[in-house]
């Protein structure tokens, strides 16, 4: 592969890595701008723990979003 080609790929995979990032934020302004949302809790890079499912196992979220007794998990 030629190095144009590797640049318009990379290229490619930045924009679609904005257009995921700007429908991540536009979700979020949805979700928890209402006037119905209370006390909404926003963790980033929120170290979790599974090793309940996984022995010794854990990661890093990328977002983790508490509002109205839901919670919505964002690890891309």
């Amino acid at each position: 592969m030629s190095k144009m080609s590797n640049m318009a790929q990379t290229i490619e995979e930045l924009r679609n890595a904005a257009v995921a990032i700007t429908d991540a934020a536009n979700w979020l302004t949805r979700r928890f701008s209402g006037e119905d949302t209370t006390n909404p809790v926003i963790l980033i890079e929120q170290r979790v723990d599974f090793s309940h499912w996984v022995e010794q196992d854990f990661g890093t979220s990328d977002a983790i979003l508490i509002a109205d007794n839901t919670m919505h998990v964002i690890d891309y």
